[in-house]
């Protein structure tokens, strides 16, 4: 009939869990969202005063004081595990909460119960990764009164697994030098505890020698020498295998070096002829 009113039903849905960087550790955070109909035509229904404002408080299930452990390059396989914490807050009634990281022999978890609602997560790498970065995410779940698994926060876990023994430095650039020279420069291999032996040196080019000058205590010397056989830039990779009463581990050293031909008497690019 005309001028009959029509009613409609709308469902209006929120993500809860978005959130502004600034408050991502609020256990109670605000909600205030205005919704405005819009009718066929694309004019607003029943002119500005149409409309719903939608408020109230946001409980978070998990909150932590950190969303990510950056481990950096502290943890050594020769020293003791290294251990970061991180402080959860749960702030609604739960059974328990679960911490699972998605690769298990990355990472290992403890969690100390601190009271009602609150936990610390201890986290270090596992004793048996092996040289070089190292990555993986934690979930933290909560468990609710019904038995029911609920998602409460993610923090990921970064950092880098250093060998026993370190290259200083770790590459070594000759920088510019005439073809037909030789250049040469010293690097030292720092072990972080005793008892460590040199295996074998091994070089992939034949242009670049490697000569043992000394060991003392825990660092060991050595003289690495670079034959420029052409112009341009040329590298070699030199890998120092050192074992133990236990077992043996390898470090890696970057030798390069631009080679410049001699032209009129002197050298290109500048220098003595």
């Amino acid at each position: 009939m005309s001028g009959q009113t029509k009613k409609k039903t709308i469902i209006v849905g929120f993500n809860l869990t978005e959130r502004h960087p600034d408050e991502r550790h609020d256990t109670l955070r605000s909600l205030k969202q205005s919704v405005l109909p819009i009718i066929s035509g694309g004019s607003r229904a029943g002119g500005r005063q149409a409309g719903w404002v939608f408020t109230g408080t946001i409980r978070s299930r998990v909150t932590a004081d950190s969303d990510r452990i950056a481990f950096s390059d502290q943890p050594n396989q020769d020293h003791a595990p290294v251990r970061h914490s991180v402080t959860l807050r749960v702030a609604v009634p739960h059974q328990r909460i679960d911490v699972r990281a998605d690769t298990p022999d990355v990472v290992q978890t403890e969690l100390q119960p601190l009271g009602a609602s609150r936990y610390r997560l201890h986290v270090s790498p596992h004793p048996s990764l092996t040289e070089g970065p190292f990555e993986c995410r934690i979930a933290v779940e909560l468990i609710d009164e019904d038995g029911q698994r609920c998602p409460g926060r993610e923090i990921r876990v970064q950092g880098v697994m250093q060998s026993p023994l370190r290259a200083l430095p770790a590459a070594l650039s000759h920088g510019l030098s005439p073809v037909g020279s030789s250049p040469d420069a010293d690097v030292v291999l720092a072990a972080a505890t005793d008892g460590w032996v040199l295996d074998r040196v091994e070089v992939d080019s034949p242009h670049v020698s490697v000569r043992e000058l000394a060991a003392d205590g825990r660092q060991f010397h050595f003289r690495v020498r670079h034959e420029v056989v052409r112009p341009g830039e040329q590298s070699a990779q030199i890998t120092f295998t050192y074992r133990n009463a236990d077992r043996r581990s390898r470090v890696g050293v970057t030798s390069s070096v631009t080679g410049e031909t001699k032209r009129n008497g002197s050298v290109a690019g500048g220098g003595e002829p």
